[in-house]
């Protein structure tokens, strides 16, 4: 099984938000899929998350990616907001079991935004905490996230590999 599934370019104007994916209901517990707790396959414009806390998704605690973005179709994405591989207080680790974010071959999406609450804290997961890789992956933004850290920047809650890695992806802003 898999968490959230969007998919194909009809798949448009998605928000998913306020929502615990790979945990359970008190957000301190993993409770893992297989799979990512978000795949967004060739499906744009959709958002996850937003700046305000009843919009902050969790997604930790998942099998494999948090959030995976792939394809060139899946382009105009936004993920704001989001506690991803910690608790829900954004304190302590429940990493899912690779990256938390992976975009891959995929376009002008936005990860993180500078304005209060829009930044996503994306820490103690299994892999890299940002990926993005391919030719195809260009003028993607990574921007006000916190990586690495707790959500109050207090103290060190590591990915297990590097904070933000782009391989054979031109053109992208952090």
């Amino acid at each position: 099984p898999r968490g959230a599934v969007l998919t194909g370019s009809g798949t448009t104007g998605t928000l998913v938000t306020g929502n615990p994916i790979g945990t359970d209901h008190t957000g301190t517990v993993a409770v893992p899929n297989s799979g990512a707790g978000i795949e967004i396959n060739a499906a744009p414009g959709n958002i996850i998350g937003g700046a305000g806390a009843s919009q902050r998704n969790l997604i930790s605690g998942n099998g494999s990616i948090g959030i995976y973005v792939n394809g060139s179709n899946a382009t105009g994405n936004v993920i704001l907001g989001n506690l991803i591989g910690t608790d829900v207080f954004g304190l302590t680790a429940l990493g899912n079991g690779s990256s938390g974010i992976d975009i891959s071959s995929a376009p002008a999406n936005l990860i993180g935004e500078t304005f209060p609450g829009a930044g996503n804290v994306i820490s103690g997961n299994g892999g890299i905490g940002v990926s993005i890789s391919f030719s195809g992956a260009t003028a993607n933004q990574v921007q006000g996230n916190w990586i690495g850290t707790n959500a109050t920047a207090t103290g060190a809650i590591p990915n297990a590999a590097d904070g933000v890695q782009i391989f054979a992806a031109p053109g992208n802003t952090i």
